[in-house]
């Protein structure tokens, strides 16, 4: 990358560096021991100088990964700490949603809930904005089950 120091600390593992340039950095870090065996950890990071003209849309840091699993008629609530979007600027963000209801908890995190007497598999997309016209959709899967199933 762009950076000059040394990333990896030799003593604890632990990687720093400073980016000198705005823009999206995919990091890829692979461990191996010394019979071969790897793992190998993945992280985008976006870099931005908030306060500037230009406007960065808000980040999706945790969403969940596999279909949600609920039964018709039971309520299905995703928040804090499954969902964690943040602006790079600061900026109040806003939401919206294909299906369900999406919100703000008094701490500011973001809630989505959804309920349905109809099993089925949902494609959903939760849509956060900002004043300034960032945005960014996170969409998940949400698979009902009858409600005689389990």
């Amino acid at each position: 990358g762009p950076w000059m120091e040394s990333v990896i600390d030799s003593c604890n593992g632990l990687i720093t560096f400073t980016p000198k340039f705005e823009g999206i950095i995919e990091n890829v870090v692979i461990c191996m021991d010394n019979r071969g065996i790897f793992s190998i950890g993945e992280r985008v990071f976006l870099v931005v100088n908030p306060g500037t003209w230009l406007n960065h849309p808000p980040m999706i840091e945790r969403i969940p990964t596999r279909p949600q699993v609920v039964r018709a008629g039971e309520e299905l609530i995703i928040g804090a700490p499954n969902i964690r979007i943040v602006d790079p600027d600061g900026d109040q963000l806003y939401t919206s949603c294909n299906i369900g209801a999406c919100g703000q908890t008094d701490d500011g995190s973001f809630i989505w809930t959804f309920q349905t007497n109809f099993p089925g598999f949902y494609d959903v997309e939760i849509m956060f904005y900002d004043d300034r016209g960032g945005y960014v959709i996170m969409r998940i899967k949400v698979d009902v089950k009858p409600w005689w199933s389990y």
